[in-house]
């Protein structure tokens, strides 16, 4: 059966001849020998390739959640950059304010400054 290549367009009539796969196995999986890896990633590394893997993700600062009951229903919302917004979170929290108290009293203060410039 080794000598006949199978016939690829054979009529229906003629019945297709068996074929004997068992000689043919899988090849076992293999896996870089870890050296090798380590090896490339140096010369990756001192040939100023960038890495593909991301950076390990810092997990995000989350703000304490804050239930009071203040009467302060008015939503105020504006874009401010990282310092600001760590800055007046960090007053907040050191205060134990409510973020709305904590910005009550920023407006007060700034009112305060004004008016001295004022007089």
């Amino acid at each position: 059966m080794a000598d006949q290549r199978a016939k690829l367009f054979a009529s229906p009539a003629e019945p297709t001849p068996e074929i004997d796969l068992s000689s043919f196995t899988p090849k076992p999986a293999s896996k870089p020998p870890e050296k090798a890896v380590d090896a490339i990633r140096a010369t990756t590394e001192s040939a100023g390739f960038p890495s593909r893997e991301p950076a390990p993700a810092k997990p995000p600062k989350k703000a304490g959640r804050r239930i009071w009951r203040t009467g302060r229903n008015v939503p105020f919302a504006h874009k401010v950059t990282q310092a600001c917004n760590d800055g007046y979170y960090q007053i907040a929290e050191a205060q134990k304010w409510t973020m709305g108290e904590t910005l009550e009293r920023a407006l007060a203060a700034l009112q305060r400054e004004m008016k001295k410039g004022q007089s």
